[in-house]
């Protein structure tokens, strides 16, 4: 999957996150928003949401996949 398909309440699975990143490999997170350098995303329970930058996100090294559930 590559960032530019991520779209609004899309589910997606990190399995390596951005150096620094305050997400986490192996957690569903929903996707809440996506504006013009950054997208935001919430755990799917709920709690702790976060932002990255479609930069970070799209360097090499980062890999994540759309959850099927």
């Amino acid at each position: 999957m590559r960032v530019q398909d991520i779209q609004v309440n899309d589910t997606v699975v990190f399995e390596t996150v951005p150096n620094g990143s305050y997400l986490s490999s192996g957690i569903i997170y929903r996707v809440e928003a996506i504006c013009e350098r950054e997208i935001h995303f919430r755990r799917a329970t709920g709690e702790c949401g976060t932002s990255e930058s479609k930069g970070m996100l799209a360097c090499k090294g980062v890999s994540f996949y759309r959850a099927t559930c």
